[in-house]
């Protein structure tokens, strides 16, 4: 397995590891997945996402090749922006969901998963010829990492020289010196933190800049969080995984792109001109979207399925391949499930400028040692893969391990556009 510039860290600081795309990856460390969930909600997780894969892109034709290969609209970034888009096959299936981003010095840089690297590279080369592209992998020399959380800004603050007092806003970056290295540092993540942000820093230097902002963030309730928690801190915040809502579907077909609801940012039709891998089958996909939202008939070759939300209301947790059903008739499958806890006064608070009980800095060391139970909760989530045509006045159920399990169609389970915390979405709300 290929090791990140920090694997040796997390071993040393009893990091259980696992195998993720191919890479030895710490999976949760000593307080475990749901502290490390509950941390980051309420302060702060610094996050090794190394295994991104990340390429650069040279020569004089880089942007008409990027908005080729591309579903979003290269064009449209402008330096220190960066956006959503999808590597589309023909049949308007995606190959990998990425990050591109244009750097503050104009340099394009493509994150991509782990897992689908090696073949999103080979793709990317295949197409960039006759553009007299070069695509560089930069993975080995570089690192990167993620701090998300309500602390993450003034963390980052502390931990690097010169950095304004207000941040950067969404999909925005900016260079920063850290320990004297130079590095870019991006308002992105994976988390659906309203404040995060991931850094790029010279691998050579990343166990340095990770220390540091240990160090300087300990008293602001930051810790080191692993893939564990990741995952389910993008499933609470309904963002989709590649391999589960996107690429395949539970049982081997093809996923249309736009039945993922977050698809929608990565995908640009506005320039009729501009042609680009799967646009036709994207287009159609497009049109039955519309139809369906309208109250029309959809459109069942283009987009037969649609990824949902799903809460489970009954005691279980369902899982990636369980049957949704709607009364007897099977309507689709489950794509993602977990369990994710929240504090309790995040389901009960809507005021943005009400702070939690627990977000005060001095408590970070009381809380490594109190019990936590009587300030959390815990609640089963899920994204499911499911017809296109429900009517949403039906009660679905979930078929999971021989129960039959209560469920709840829901818009989300929880919302990170009110600054500065998530805030869990109650199935009943």
């Amino acid at each position: 397995m290929k090791e990140t510039p920090l694997a040796a860290w997390h071993r040393g600081h009893g990091a259980r590891m696992t195998e993720f795309g191919g890479w030895n990856m710490p999976l949760f460390y000593g307080g475990g997945i749901l502290k490390e969930h509950l941390r980051t909600r309420a302060w702060a997780g610094l996050f090794d996402v190394s295994h991104m894969g990340r390429f650069s892109f040279h020569g004089q034709r880089t942007i008409d090749f990027l908005r080729f290969a591309l579903t979003n609209d290269a064009a449209r970034l402008s330096a220190g922006q960066s956006q959503y888009t999808l590597l589309s096959q023909e049949d308007g299936s995606a190959l990998d969901d990425a990050l591109l981003y244009c750097w503050p010095s104009g340099e394009y840089v493509l994150v991509v998963n782990a897992a689908n690297a090696a073949v999103d590279v080979d793709f990317l080369r295949a197409k960039a010829q006759g553009f007299g592209v070069e695509i560089e992998d930069r993975t080995s020399r570089t690192a990167m990492i993620a701090i998300q959380g309500p602390a993450s800004w003034e963390i980052l603050r502390l931990a690097a020289s010169a950095l304004r007092p207000e941040m950067p806003g969404r999909s925005r970056s900016l260079p920063i010196s850290i320990r004297e290295t130079q590095a870019v540092v991006s308002r992105t993540g994976y988390t659906g933190e309203p404040i995060g942000f991931e850094v790029f820093v010279p691998a050579e230097q990343a166990e340095a800049i990770w220390t540091r902002l240990l160090d300087v963030g300990r008293p602001l309730g930051i810790g080191a969080v692993g893939l564990g928690a990741r995952d389910t801190l993008r499933l609470e915040a309904s963002l989709p995984l590649m391999g589960h809502e996107g690429g395949t579907d539970p049982d081997g077909h093809p996923m249309p792109i736009l039945a993922v609801p977050s698809a929608r940012f990565g995908v640009n039709l506005k320039d009729s001109q501009r042609d680009f891998v799967g646009r036709a089958a994207l287009e159609r996909q497009a049109a039955a979207l519309q139809s369906l939202q309208s109250g029309g008939p959809g459109d069942d070759a283009a987009l037969s399925r649609r990824v949902r939300p799903l809460a489970i209301l009954d005691a279980g947790v369902a899982r990636h391949g369980d049957t949704v059903v709607v009364g007897d008739r099977t309507v689709g499958r489950v794509t993602s499930g977990t369990v994710a806890p929240y504090w309790n006064w995040a389901l009960v608070s809507n005021d943005p400028d009400d702070p939690p009980p627990v977000a005060n800095p001095t408590s970070v060391e009381e809380w490594e040692l109190a019990d936590v139970a009587s300030r959390t909760g815990k609640r089963p989530v899920a994204l499911a893969y499911v017809d296109a045509r429900l009517d949403e006045s039906c009660p679905p159920a979930v078929l999971s391990r021989g129960r039959r399990l209560r469920a709840k169609w829901v818009e989300r389970h929880g919302r990170g556009d009110v600054l500065p915390y998530f805030r869990p979405v109650s199935p009943g709300s």
